[in-house]
């Protein structure tokens, strides 16, 4: 037609809308196909049906629905069925998941995003398709009763996931990093597997979690999630139910809850030892030694370590961690030189194998080793390159010790207002990811806080911990 006969089609489609930015944005998609006339047509066809029959809807909602309703009638089964399963991922997937639960291949998704029922963007240079809230809401409700089996396919798939990376999330990070676009989806599983009362699942989902939570400051909400799963659960032992114990307990130990993370380790060894998960059995004797270092038994501490480190032998592994911990507990006991060798055999380790978290955690313990053995200069440079490495796997509460370090550093050398400033920032860190400040070098803050307020008076170190707390 002519153009100005278009513009009238177009304008009148944008008034029919209601000016909807999105209803016009699935209607101009179509116009790669429909001339402006052919595209008034259809949607006037669709739309008349709103003036007639109930409104439960405000209309502009009702628009907007029906808009969706005409846009996915347009696309052929196949592309509607892969829109529909995809539904159940709230923060979209990547082209591989789409493919293995979806069935998708990259041409439907690509047509998908063609008609903006689908939107593309890439993470870690790999594509990920989602679709806006409202029009997933749209196609959940098309699934209609195929709804549980996709759920389920869902939750399976991301416990697979889980699995998974926890596994190569054991010598290094990096892995993590595959779950950070997933978070939203892994909730929505571990509801979905709780609704559908797969308590199995449930704890699978839970238990695969809880590293994920530890690292990126998630330990209350994983801790929840995993006590709820075991709620639930019937209490067989399994070694889904192994790993779930053991990580709660670490998280619980993560964030200061010393008496939950006695129970559910000493749980996780009973059910451990009756499934042969030698590493769950491992990783709770360690949460078992640090809660008993922090509670100021050491000899309790070494026998679990040393029981951990037994543990890890029978399964074939470097003592790196059971190193790491028996050096804290030297510190603590101020045995520095034999601290000082067990954390530079640890960071020698870590060196060989290029594994930042396990640096770091060499480091800032060296530091507190050097800051001990008043060799400051050393101690700087060790939360310097702790905290650059922990800052590389986003391990947040361990950034925040290596800013205690620091504060520990610059009261050494006189600089009482940045001291205090800096465990303020250290502070709100802690505060932000539930992790508490008596697990971290405990001499060393409590030094650094009275060297600080006795040099400044209560009140201005007050004030300047304040500040540090709001400079983040």
């Amino acid at each position: 037609g002519d153009g100005r006969d278009d513009e009238e089609d177009v304008r009148e489609i944008c008034r029919r809308l209601d000016c909807l930015p999105l209803a016009i944005e699935l209607a101009a998609a179509r116009s790669r196909v429909l001339s402006p006339r052919a595209l008034r047509l259809r949607l006037d066809e669709r739309l008349r049906v709103l003036t007639a029959g109930p409104r439960d809807l405000p209309a502009r909602q009702q628009t907007l629905r029906e808009t969706i309703g005409w846009s996915v009638d347009l696309v052929p089964e196949h592309a509607r069925t892969v829109f529909t399963r995809l539904a159940v991922f709230p923060a979209g997937a990547s082209l591989a998941t789409a493919e293995e639960v979806c069935g998708a291949d990259l041409d439907t998704l690509s047509a998908l995003v063609d008609d903006h029922l689908l939107r593309r963007e890439d993470v870690d240079d790999e594509p990920r398709f989602g679709m806006l809230e409202t029009i997933r809401e749209y196609a959940v409700e098309l699934l209609g009763g195929d709804r549980p089996a996709a759920e389920a396919r869902m939750a399976q798939h991301l416990a697979d996931l889980l699995t998974v990376v926890e596994l190569e999330a054991r010598v290094s990070s990096a892995p993590l990093a595959r779950l950070d676009p997933e978070f939203d989806n892994v909730r929505a599983a571990l509801d979905v597997a709780a609704a559908a009362g797969d308590s199995e699942l449930e704890l699978r989902l839970a238990g695969g979690l809880w590293r994920y939570c530890w690292v990126r400051g998630f330990a209350p909400e994983g801790l929840r999630r995993i006590q709820s799963a075991l709620t639930r659960a019937d209490g067989a032992a399994t070694p889904a139910r192994a790993k779930a114990l053991q990580g709660g307990a670490g998280l619980a130990w993560s964030i200061g809850d010393f008496q939950q993370a006695k129970e559910l380790a000493r749980a996780a060894i009973a059910v451990a030892a009756e499934v042969g998960s030698l590493w769950d059995e491992m990783a709770a004797n360690t949460v078992l030694g640090v809660v008993a270092n922090d509670e100021g038994d050491r000899d309790a501490a070494r026998i679990h370590h040393r029981r951990s480190m037994e543990l890890g032998e029978q399964q074939g592994l470097e003592p790196f961690a059971q190193k790491l911990n028996l050096g804290i507990v030297a510190l603590d006991s101020a045995e520095y030189e034999e601290a000082r060798a067990l954390f530079d055999d640890v960071l020698a380790y870590h060196r060989r194998t290029e594994n930042d978290q396990g640096i770091g955690f060499a480091l800032i313990n060296l530091g507190v080793v050097h800051h001990a053995l008043d060799d400051h200069v050393a101690s700087l440079e060790a939360f310097r390159e702790g905290k650059e490495r922990f800052e590389q796997v986003g391990f947040r509460a361990h950034v925040a010790h290596a800013l205690q370090g620091f504060a520990a550093f610059e009261a050494s050398e006189g600089r009482f207002l940045e001291a205090a400033r800096l465990l303020g920032r250290a502070r709100a860190e802690l505060d932000d990811v539930g992790a508490s400040e008596a697990d971290f070098a405990i001499d060393m803050v409590a030094w650094t806080k009275r060297q600080a307020n006795e040099a400044l008076g209560p009140d201005a170190f007050e004030e300047a911990y304040e500040a540090g707390r709001d400079d983040r």
